[in-house]
């Protein structure tokens, strides 16, 4: 599920929650940050919702509304 997606549904999560949040963020041998989901066991480049700022989630929302 893409973010536009979340978005569109209603289920942007509060990015406040974030001690309660099953990601981790880790570097890779070549020094790149990704993201591991204890929970789900899935890992993923692109930064969860979850562990987002504030601020990282109002740019989500502005470009999904200029996607729309």
């Amino acid at each position: 599920m893409n973010l536009k997606t979340l978005w569109e549904a209603g289920n942007v999560p509060n990015p406040t929650h974030q001690s309660s949040s099953d990601w981790q963020e880790h570097t890779s041998a070549d020094g790149r940050r990704y993201y591991y989901n204890k929970k789900t066991r899935l890992s993923s480049w692109e930064k969860p919702l979850e562990l987002m700022t504030p601020i990282e989630v109002s740019y989500i929302t502005v470009w999904c509304l200029l996607e729309v």
